[in-house]
């Protein structure tokens, strides 16, 4: 064979392997999992490689000081409240306070009373929830199919063809998050940042003409949230706020007081 004529095979047979190698032009990537999860489930939560846990490597190198953070809310009498906080200066008294109250036959009641188990400075977070996904918007038809609205006089359909066309999604239930810290210049005191959250359903309110009898959710929503210098075995009292209105939307005469404590655990 010739020079010239093997030297022509070589670069056709090259040419011809690099074209083959080329991704097709038109070829669809493949679905990512968080993509294929959606086309089924639009309100699922996307698989991320965020919500993998892991441990930190750092943890692996230090000495952990096991903790027990307890939050309690309780629901008082508002006078009873009052009375008892002119007494209530020192851990002590805040313990005997709480005491009664875990005796009281009628008028107290412990609202949420969550734990954590920690180690400085881990985060500890837990949630009991329910996911509420409510309409906001509704576009109002009548029985021929027309778009109307109120100032267009004209007489809308029954209630069933009001299809929603967006949503919003609230969280209801408690969340807990806290975090430890030492103090170092102050022996056997911690700092503990912590919020609570509870977010409640309590009722519905009805928009518009009664015709479209258009429901939309009412929630309620009690939060304590703040850091706190605490020493360990001591019940103290972060806070006290009017207990939530329910349902009747009228004042119950409670508050809701949250009391903490932290605890070193062998």
């Amino acid at each position: 064979m010739k020079p010239s004529h093997l030297f022509a095979l070589l670069t056709s047979t090259l040419v011809f392997s690099i074209a083959t190698a080329e991704p097709e032009a038109n070829s669809a990537p493949s679905a990512t999992p968080s993509e294929a999860q959606e086309a089924t489930d639009p309100f699922a939560e996307a698989v991320t490689h965020s919500n993998q846990l892991s441990i930190e490597p750092t943890r692996l190198k230090r000495v952990l000081l096991p903790l027990r953070i307890r939050l309690e809310v309780w629901e008082v009498p508002a006078v009873e409240l009052a009375k008892s906080l002119d007494h209530a200066n020192d851990a002590d008294a805040i313990a005997k306070l709480r005491e009664s109250w875990l005796n009281a036959k009628e008028g107290f009641r412990l609202v949420a009373s969550p734990v954590h188990a920690t180690e400085p400075p881990t985060q500890a977070n837990s949630e009991s929830i329910t996911e509420r996904i409510y309409p906001t918007e509704f576009p109002a038809k009548t029985l021929s199919g027309t778009q109307t609205t109120p100032a267009d006089g004209v007489s809308p359909g029954p209630p069933s063809l009001l299809t929603p066309s967006s949503f919003e999604t609230r969280n209801t239930g408690q969340t807990f998050i806290a975090t430890a810290s030492e103090v170092a210049f102050d022996q056997g005191a911690l700092d503990v940042a912590l919020r609570f959250e509870e977010v409640a359903l309590s009722g519905k309110s009805t928009y518009g003409l009664p015709a479209f009898h258009v429901e939309m959710p009412e929630f309620t929503c009690f939060t304590c949230v703040g850091t706190f210098r605490l020493k360990q075995g001591d019940w103290r009292l972060v806070s006290s706020a009017a207990a939530p209105l329910g349902a009747s939307k009228t004042p119950t005469g409670k508050q809701w007081v949250s009391l903490v404590r932290i605890d070193r655990v062998p």
